[in-house]
């Protein structure tokens, strides 16, 4: 999501197509897990394990709006 929106507000005027399909780390999907749970999961021997292949393409199209333009 955040290099979506980078790319999106760098160059507001083109369309972009971005897509992802693997992910090797919670946080690449927004997830944290608290260092609570971290802790008594690797204290019970187990681990975290988030990877694999995840769908996700976000097409961005941006309309300026003039000043007599109202939002719709």
């Amino acid at each position: 999501a955040d290099y979506a929106a980078t790319q999106i507000e760098s160059s507001p005027e083109q369309i972009h197509t971005i897509s992802t399909s693997q992910i090797s780390d919670p946080s690449e999907i927004n997830i944290s897990v608290p260092d609570l749970v971290r802790r008594y999961i690797k204290s019970k021997n187990r681990s975290i394990d988030v990877s694999g292949e995840i769908d996700l393409t976000i097409e961005s199209r941006v309309k300026r709006l003039w000043k007599h333009e109202q939002p719709r």
